[in-house]
C-alpha cells in the first residue's frame, strides 16, 4: 500500500514545476493500492500543483449524442474514470461546458481556460480547452495509459483538418450551465476509432525526448509537454496525414 508521502516522493522526480498547468488522463487503479484511497492522490495532486493549474478530461461523449443530447456542467457524470470524476465534485474545482469533451480544473487561470468550450460545435476546437493546452504549453500526464488515451492528438488531427475525423451530421446538444442557464448549439462528434492507432507514434515521440516516462506507485506514467507534441505530430501529418488510419 502506497502512502502519500511516497507517492509525493514519486512526483518530486517527474520535476514539474508546481506553477504548470497539468492536465491529467489517469488509471487510477495502474497506481496500486493507496492509503485513503483515490482521494489521497487527488489531495497530493491538487495540493502539488496548487500554485499552478490542475486539469482533468471528464468528457461525456459515451452519454451525450444523437439520442440523448443533454449535458449538465454539474450532474452528468463523466466516462473517463474515478479520479475525473471525483475531482469534478470538489470544491473550488470549475468544469467546462463542452457536451462531449469537457474538462475540470483547479487553480489559477481556470476560468480563462475553460472558456469557449460551451460555444464548441466540435469535439476538440481551438479555441476550447484542448487548444489551451497549446497556449499555455502545459504539461500532460498519461497515468497507466498510452497514447489510446491521448485526447490531445484527436485536436491536432481536427486543426489540421484530417478527412473523416468529424462527422458531417450534427445533432443538436444542450449545455445547461452550472448556474442553470442552456446553451444550444449544433454538435459534430468524431467518425471512426483513430485513437486506437495513436501509439503508433509513441516509440518515435519518445527516442526524440518528446515523451518521458517516469513511475508514480506501480503506474508507469508517460509525460510530455503539449508545445512540443504539437509541432512533433504536425511534421508527422505533413508527411502521412492518414497515419492513423
Amino acid at each position: 500500500m502506497f502512502t502519500k508521502l511516497q507517492l509525493q516522493n514519486d512526483l518530486k522526480r517527474f520535476n514539474i514545476p508546481s506553477t504548470e498547468t497539468v492536465l491529467i488522463h489517469s488509471s487510477c487503479k495502474s497506481v496500486g493500492e493507496i492509503e485513503g484511497g483515490a482521494d489521497t492522490l487527488l489531495d497530493l495532486l491538487s495540493e502539488y500543483f496548487e500554485p499552478g493549474l490542475l486539469l482533468f478530461p471528464t468528457h461525456t461523449w459515451d452519454k451525450v449524442n444523437k439520442e440523448s443530447t443533454i449535458y449538465s456542467v454539474n450532474d452528468t457524470v463523466c466516462c473517463t474514470g474515478i479520479l475525473p470524476e471525483l475531482f469534478r465534485k470538489r470544491e473550488n474545482v470549475i468544469r467546462s461546458a463542452h457536451p462531449t469533451h469537457s474538462v475540470a480544473g483547479l487553480g489559477k487561470s481556470v476560468k480563462e481556460f475553460i472558456k469557449g468550450d460551451e460555444e464548441a460545435t466540435t469535439p476538440c476546437p481551438s479555441f476550447g480547452s484542448w487548444g489551451k493546452l497549446v497556449d499555455f504549453d502545459a504539461t500532460i500526464m498519461l497515468i497507466g495509459l498510452t497514447f489510446t488515451r491521448n485526447t490531445f492528438i484527436h485536436g491536432i488531427e481536427e486543426w489540421k483538418e484530417i478527412p473523416n475525423r468529424i462527422s458531417d451530421d450534427g445533432y443538436l446538444a444542450t449545455r445547461i450551465l452550472a448556474n442553470g442557464d442552456k446553451i444550444e448549439k449544433i454538435m459534430h462528434p468524431h467518425l471512426g476509432h483513430p485513437s486506437e492507432n495513436f501509439d503508433r507514434i509513441l516509440p518515435q515521440a519518445i527516442e526524440a525526448n518528446i515523451v518521458k516516462k517516469q513511475t508514480l506507485g506501480n503506474s508507469e506514467v508517460l509525460y510530455f509537454k503539449a508545445q512540443a507534441l504539437y509541432e512533433f505530430v504536425n511534421k508527422i501529418l505533413e508527411v502521412n496525414p492518414l497515419i492513423f488510419d
